[in-house]
């Protein structure tokens, strides 16, 4: 969300050579795309990659930005003995195994360079557009149902306001559970779900962005910090609305907060309840269909709605029982 602030500012910027946007229909104008200009060759590029590309205009090229060839499987039997014994050699007094058999996935797998946007774990709300219609009423349709889909997951527990920045382009609707432990903190990116005012318009589709309508199609984009219940997450089941969601690997997770130490004792939990992934994946809410990008991690899975798990339970849960480890 935080590099959506920075691109917002951006847009503006280069939109005063126009005159800057003022309406919401202006600033859906600015933001949206024609599809063809994000068409990625079927050959070459996965169903999820293709998706994405509009949505985080991060173009993957070669090893960069390509979730495709984003591999991290090890053994992970193996992997916790060498932790041990980086643990013994580190002087540390005190090391959570699987945080570190992670960085050690993360040192020895893929060498290309990630944009920051394809950190950020993301709802995505997609339904037809309609340039003859009202633009803002549209805007506000998908949004309301993006809100509806996270607020279900926190029950009666869910308080929706408003961030109060009034910038049209960085306002946003937040959505949060107070009991979370990080509201409580008050750490704000780890603690709302943020639903992005200014949806994206894509226009003219033919083909060139899969899993989505053709023509013109309005997407909300709605930012989950990490270790949101996604478990819990289900469709808002309407005709005409496909939601997927994004899951980036942990690894490339940017929420400067979240990378203290003393919450690092969350990630084994969530872990083992599939609120992180190691491997990126795209889930499409309707079906429960999992796709993960690169192809050799999808070979892996039990069948189209599973989760591969890098670590298997009895890994993990070894990983956890051994998470203080002391060094005298």
């Amino acid at each position: 969300m935080r590099d959506t602030f920075k691109l917002a500012s951006v847009l503006c910027l280069t939109s005063l050579v126009f005159g800057c946007a003022e309406t919401p229909k202006e600033f859906m104008s600015l933001k949206s795309k024609d599809a063809d200009d994000y068409a990625l060759d079927s050959e070459d590029y996965s169903k999820p990659t293709r998706f994405l590309y509009p949505q985080k205009w991060a173009k993957p090229s070669g090893k960069n930005n390509n979730l495709d060839g984003y591999l991290y499987d090890v053994d992970p039997n193996k992997n916790v003995d060498r932790l041990q014994m980086l643990t013994l050699a580190s002087g540390v007094k005190y090391a959570n195994p699987f945080g570190m058999a992670m960085n050690l996935l993360m040192q020895e797998t893929y060498r290309g360079s990630i944009d920051a946007t394809l950190g950020e774990q993301t709802l995505y709300t997609v339904t037809k557009f309609d340039k003859k219609k009202d633009w803002d009423e549209q805007a506000n349709a998908v949004m309301n149902m993006a809100n509806k889909t996270v607020m279900a997951v926190h029950g009666n527990k869910a308080v929706l306001s408003n961030n109060g920045v009034e910038h049209l382009l960085l306002n946003a609707t937040e959505i949060r559970n107070p009991d979370n432990v990080f509201c409580q903190k008050n750490e704000y990116f780890l603690c709302n779900a943020l639903n992005v005012r200014i949806p994206m318009v894509l226009l003219d589709n033919d083909n060139y962005i899969p899993m989505v309508p053709q023509g013109d199609y309005i997407t909300a984009q709605t930012y989950l910090p990490i270790g949101f219940p996604i478990e819990k997450l289900t469709s808002i089941n309407v005709e005409g609305v496909t939601q997927f969601l994004y899951v980036p690997p942990i690894k490339e997770n940017k929420t400067t907060s979240f990378w203290k130490e003393e919450n690092l004792k969350y990630v084994s939990e969530w872990y083992k309840q599939d609120r992180i992934s190691i491997n990126p994946y795209l889930k499409n809410l309707n079906t429960k269909e999992v796709m993960y990008f690169n192809p050799k991690i999808s070979a892996k899975q039990k069948d189209k709605y599973s989760l591969y798990k890098v670590f298997p339970s009895s890994a993990t849960d070894e990983a956890i029982s051994k998470k203080s480890v002391q060094i005298k």
